[in-house]
């Protein structure tokens, strides 16, 4: 007679697997947090330091020129700070992530205000450099 053998766990109980565990939802929160870390690497990993680029008075000159529309904003920022708008340029040049991060930021003016002065000041900085690198 033909009888196969049984499985050595046949008829035990199949416990079930535990779910994968998934990633946090992203909040609205948390994707504009990581948007403004983002920028500021961004524009440190381009070699800039924002601490050393657009000063008060150059910050002024541009409000004054943004009046006249964001292509004379634009403007005002590379001639402010010509080689800082060329170091992020030739960056988001060399990586699409850079440049899909900067897109992204550059859609959302808003994220340049913060609870923190500094860091607002900084976010301010990075958004118009990237701003004018993106022309």
């Amino acid at each position: 007679h033909d009888e196969t053998p049984a499985a050595a766990n046949d008829g035990l109980v199949e416990f079930a697997r535990p779910e994968p565990k998934q990633a946090p939802k992203q909040t609205s929160a948390n994707v504009e947090a990581a948007l403004k870390v983002g920028a500021l690497d961004l524009v440190a990993d381009a070699g800039v330091d924002l601490g050393d680029v657009l000063a008060p008075p150059a910050l002024e000159r541009i409000a004054v020129s943004s009046r006249n529309g964001a292509s004379a904003r634009r403007r005002t920022v590379s001639e402010l700070a010509p080689a800082a708008v060329s170091r992020v340029t030739r960056h988001m040049q060399r990586s699409e992530h850079a440049l899909e991060l900067a897109t992204q930021f550059r859609s959302r003016p808003d994220l340049a205000k913060s609870e923190s002065k500094a860091q607002s000041s900084d976010l301010v900085r990075a958004y118009l450099l990237i701003d004018a690198a993106l022309a």
